[in-house]
């Protein structure tokens, strides 16, 4: 196994790790074996449609465009290791220590993008609620409305009869139906409130998983051998 099969490997183990799917239910969805899987996921090079059946299988929509790009170049990358020339390399203790801090950040920035999209996706679920809530109040507060008008025409036409027992009981009813309509106002507009807050904050989760996964295209491109020259 070269150093390029176990970095793949290892980002292909992540994947299902954060997909929280077991090889059971993966060998059904990618056509493989779970042994023929288990082997794979230890380090041996595996085919192509494996590779983009797992990130299929395994990665957000919103990010398996990227994640399928990232391993698709590193299938290549073990398929085919890049040359380095003999001035590059580095002492073996140094650059095994530059590889593992390398890979101890991505694992990071990887358990804080997840925990971000986790995040986005509950926010995105609770600006859909209260817009659900927003119509259902605004509805209401609409027949509320009309309640109140009903009401007012009908305590109008008992005062033109005179009948001023009738005509305070009107008044009564449409008291208690304005504070009703007050009451279902209130609500609305805190729905409202509680959907402006939740939209705002996925928004801001989103600029922070752009980021996030920028930093993740950095390790990529940078590569180990890169980290590693770089400590020396």
């Amino acid at each position: 196994m070269n150093t390029h099969a176990g970095l793949l490997a290892e980002f292909l183990r992540l994947r299902v790790d954060e997909s929280g799917k077991t090889l059971a239910v993966l060998s059904k969805q990618v056509g493989y074996s779970t042994s023929q899987l288990s082997t794979h996921l230890s380090g041996r090079i595996p085919p192509h449609d494996l590779v983009v059946g797992l990130i299929a299988a395994t990665v957000p929509a919103l990010l398996r465009e990227r994640r399928e790009a990232e391993a698709v170049r590193m299938l290549r990358d073990a398929q085919h290791p890049p040359r380095t020339a003999a001035r590059s390399v580095v002492p073996a203790q140094v650059s095994a220590v530059s590889v593992a801090q390398v890979q101890a950040e991505q694992l990071q920035v990887y358990e804080r993008l997840t925990r971000a999209l986790e995040q986005e996706g509950e926010l995105r679920q609770a600006a859909e609620n209260s817009a659900r809530l927003v119509w259902v109040l605004l509805g209401m507060v609409n027949t509320l409305e009309d309640r109140v008008r009903q009401l007012s025409g009908e305590r109008d036409r008992l005062i033109d009869r005179v009948a001023e027992g009738d005509a305070e009981a009107a008044q009564r009813r449409i008291g208690r139906a304005e504070e009703q309509k007050a009451a279902a106002e209130s609500e609305l507009a805190r729905a409202r409130e509680k959907q402006r807050q939740a939209e705002e904050l996925a928004d801001r989760l989103r600029q922070e998983i752009e980021a996030l996964t920028d930093a993740l295209d950095r390790f990529r491109d940078a590569g180990p051998g890169t980290s590693a020259s770089r400590s020396c």
